[in-house]
């Protein structure tokens, strides 16, 4: 069995690269607080390295010759290892995925390999990239991932020790480490582009950005032990009356007329999501960035006593800026969190081009914020070159949107004050965890605190109710599986489980065609002994406080 080494990364010490998604939340969200990690079996969340045997990036086509077969790592973690081990783990995987490759042809591609057999595996509504290729390994000591992307170019492999994992509490469900590793690939791409652009201009360089990426990536990422809260991707929208939601339409159609150099927008109020124009396959990571990274950013900088933020900021320096409510959220705000930007006031990130969706292009992230509201223009890199993001362009967009966009989050504001205030407190008569997703509109709400002290990103808390019991996590999981599974198999649009655990928990499973929502019921529901008495239950806590999931 490899033993895993602890490698202590120090962001501060990593290659500069143009931002770190990373140093926010280390900041700004406590990863780093010995009270977090006194005592990792007692809390909910267990860090990743902690129960990772080994991670690695490989490039089969660099060790096809013999004697060179080392060439096919690009990066291996713990770094530590032989590289004797190093060989033998890509080879043995890259093995894997060709011979199963070969019993698959002309047929689906996700296979699990299992103590040496082929097993089928259900299909998943997760909300990540169901075109990513991917095969489950498993064995007595480890359970691994190994995703092959671009085309079957590169490797991304991960392993979990079960004994460490049995030590944490952590139950492995290999679906939702898959959606992990995916959404890892998909951070890269974002601030990178492909593997193989980078590859194919300076492999040095390429294998230096993926150490000084992943390694605080992995060293940072907290995985969640309770069932289906990491499997799931989504974003968190907010629901707006319709005049409402119409003013900010037509604000960011508007933009796009009249600044023919924005090419795509987004609008959030606090972290929730209103409108968007960006490709769908971006919005998962787009909106994880802006939500853990520029907004707090903003909500610092407007902590910051009046003025110095405009004697720091590089692109609100207007005369007329004392007179206006908002600000651009520029690389003076966000470098202590992001470190240095090189040679541009903006994020530089890679997302879709609309006229071609396999290409990612460069686009510059603009973001304007007015209360709390933040307003998203993505302009492409390329035009920068006759200088289309210069003082000029920033005032006129600050001048055009930001009464605009005071008046809609005070009004957006309003409305949700009195909502909260005329809505009854039902979750002290109604203890209950949640889950819902929705993949057609990635749609995704859940009541579990998400591992950060200032942004609870797309969390309902309810502190009222008791964590689920780590007795129960297998069964949920199998539960799930069985359930989607059987829900693949069939042609009903509507279908629904009901568990009674030993320990007198109830765990309802509920689809309406893609559409998908757990509930985990504790024990003030024993009393309740029928199915007939905990659908009624059930049906009366959709009815209160579900009304507009199932539409969403």
């Amino acid at each position: 069995m490899l033993k895993l080494v602890a490698k202590q990364v120090d962001v501060d010490s990593m290659l500069p690269f143009p931002y770190s998604p990373f140093a926010a939340a280390q900041h700004l969200f406590g990863y780093n607080d010995p009270k977090l990690l006194k005592d990792a079996k007692k809390t909910e969340f267990v860090k990743f390295m902690d129960i990772c045997e080994h991670f690695f990036i490989s490039h089969p086509a660099s060790g096809q010759k013999e004697g060179l077969e080392l060439e096919r790592v690009m990066l291996f973690l713990p770094a530590s290892e032989t590289l004797t081990k190093q060989m033998e783990i890509t080879g043995m995987a890259e093995a894997i995925v060709n011979f199963s490759a070969n019993i698959l042809f002309n047929q689906p591609k996700d296979t699990e390999i299992k103590n040496g057999k082929q097993q089928a595996k259900p299909l998943y509504i997760t909300g990540d990239d169901e075109s990513v290729d991917f095969r489950y390994i498993s064995s007595s000591t480890s359970k691994e991932v190994v995703l092959v992307v671009e085309n079957g170019a590169f490797f991304i492999g991960v392993s979990l020790n079960r004994k460490l994992c049995k030590q944490f509490d952590y139950c492995i469900h290999l679906p939702t480490i898959r959606a992990l590793l995916e959404r890892a690939y998909n951070a890269y791409k974002l601030f990178y582009g492909s593997f193989s652009v980078v590859f194919n201009a300076d492999l040095v360089h390429f294998k230096n950005v993926l150490d000084s990426f992943f390694a605080p990536y992995l060293q940072l990422l907290r995985v969640c032990k309770t069932p289906l809260v990491d499997l799931f991707s989504g974003v968190d929208f907010l629901p707006l009356g319709s005049l409402n939601f119409l003013e900010v339409h037509c604000l960011m159609t508007n933009c796009l007329e009249e600044f023919p150099q924005i090419k795509k927008t987004i609008f959030l109020y606090q972290e929730r999501l209103i409108q968007y124009s960006v490709e769908k396959r971006d919005l998962i990571v787009l909106w994880h960035f802006l939500t853990q990274t520029i907004v707090p950013s903003a909500m610092q900088a407007e902590l910051t006593p009046e003025g110095i933020l405009n004697e720091k900021s590089t692109a609100n320096t207007s005369t007329s800026d004392s007179n206006k409510s908002g600000f651009f959220v520029d690389s003076s705000i966000i470098r202590d969190y992001l470190g240095e930007f090189s040679d541009h006031k903006f994020p530089k990130i890679f997302i879709l081009d609309g006229e071609n969706d396999d290409k990612c292009v460069e686009y510059y992230l603009i973001a304007y914020r007015v209360l709390n509201a933040t307003a998203c223009f993505f302009v492409r890199a390329d035009e920068t070159q006759n200088d289309s993001i210069n003082n000029d362009f920033l005032e006129n967009l600050s001048d055009f949107i930001d009464t605009k966009m005071s008046s809609i989050a005070s009004t957006i504001g309003e409305q949700f004050s009195n909502e909260i205030t005329a809505r009854p407190n039902t979750n002290l008569d109604i203890p209950y965890h949640f889950i819902y997703f929705n993949p057609d509109s990635l749609s995704f709400r859940k009541s579990f605190a998400a591992p950060m002290v200032i942004s609870a990103e797309n969390a309902v808390v309810n502190n009222a109710v008791q964590i689920l019991p780590s007795s129960m996590h297998r069964l949920v999981y199998e539960s799930y599986d069985k359930f989607i599974s059987e829900c693949s198999a069939t042609s009903s649009l509507i279908s629904q489980l009901y568990i009674k655990a030993d320990n007198d928990w109830w765990i309802v499973f509920k689809r309406m065609e893609r559409r998908f929502l757990a509930l985990f019921l504790p024990q003030q529901y024993s009393a309740t002994t029928t199915i007939a008495d905990i659908q009624e239950c059930v049906d009366g806590i959709i009815q209160s406080r579900f009304t507009n999931l199932f539409i969403s």
